[in-house]
């Protein structure tokens, strides 16, 4: 679903509205299997489900509340960068060696989207007016 943001203007009313009705759907399901089907619902964990519950609560409302300021191009690119990472991590995940190459270029392409994080976009360091003169 996130890759088809990066091709296709979406409005983002009806994106929002089609996203929060999957994960609902997709909630109940799984709240089904999980205590139905599995049978893996144990009272005693109660307070861990409390706690992972508020945890995603919290974490949406300080999402929503973030969203303002996050700049599209860069959140774009670390997505990219993630979703590269995590299909790279499941490609490689029957061989050691290359799972360790993966680990590596995941490495360096997180160090890199930093150093250009922190160097901030192409030529925001303000070119002279001299350069490129004859």
């Amino acid at each position: 679903m996130v890759l088809l943001t990066f091709g296709v203007s979406v409005e983002p009313r009806p994106w929002r509205a089609t996203m929060a009705t999957a994960q609902f759907i997709a909630g109940l399901l799984q709240t089904y299997l999980f205590m139905a089907v599995h049978e893996q619902w144990d009272p005693a964990n109660a307070g861990v489900y409390a706690a992972m519950l508020a945890g995603g609560v919290a974490g949406l409302g300080i999402g929503n509340a973030l969203a303002p300021r996050v700049d599209v191009a860069c959140l774009q690119r670390y997505l990219t960068v993630f979703l590269a990472m995590a299909s790279a991590a499941m490609v490689t995940s029957a061989a050691r060696p290359v799972v360790q190459l993966a680990v590596v270029s995941s490495a360096a392409a997180a160090v890199a989207s930093w150093i250009a994080l922190v160097q901030g976009p192409r030529g925001a360091q303000g070119r002279s007016k001299d350069a490129g003169k004859v």
